[in-house]
């Protein structure tokens, strides 16, 4: 089977939960999905730690090129909508600060929208055991 090349804007948002950034940030440095064929857009929503400080020393330290928006009204809707608004590429895909993404996770998209007729793609959550 032939994968299309399509290009994927993430969309990270996360509100008050520096502490779940790293590991987050980390799994998604390790996705086998080509680096340029999708982008970073972090929403900070209104956090009042210090998630901008952790975020931007994550991304340096797993050398990603991110795109950083602050949503200074909380809600996961208006965070969402804040990353729509600068996102790029096209296919979008969410994710959450607490969720540590498969290293195939784009690839597994990407998979699926091979299909002409597929406008859009779930997955199953698991949760993550250390």
């Amino acid at each position: 089977m032939t994968i299309r090349a399509a290009t994927f804007s993430i969309i990270l948002c996360s509100r008050n939960r520096a502490h779940r950034v790293d590991a987050c940030l980390k799994a998604i440095s390790e996705l086998s999905y080509p680096s340029d064929r999708w982008e970073l857009v972090f929403v900070d929503n209104a956090s009042m730690d210090d998630t901008s400080e952790t975020f931007r020393r994550c991304a340096k330290k797993y050398m990603m090129s991110a795109e950083y928006v602050f949503e200074a009204t909380p809600g996961l809707s208006r965070a969402r909508n804040a990353g729509l608004a600068v996102a790029r590429n096209e296919i979008i895909v969410f994710t959450d600060d607490d969720c540590y993404v498969d290293p195939g996770w784009l690839r597994h998209y990407a998979e699926a929208y091979t299909e002409p007729d597929v406008g859009f793609v779930g997955g199953q959550v698991r949760p993550y055991v250390h």
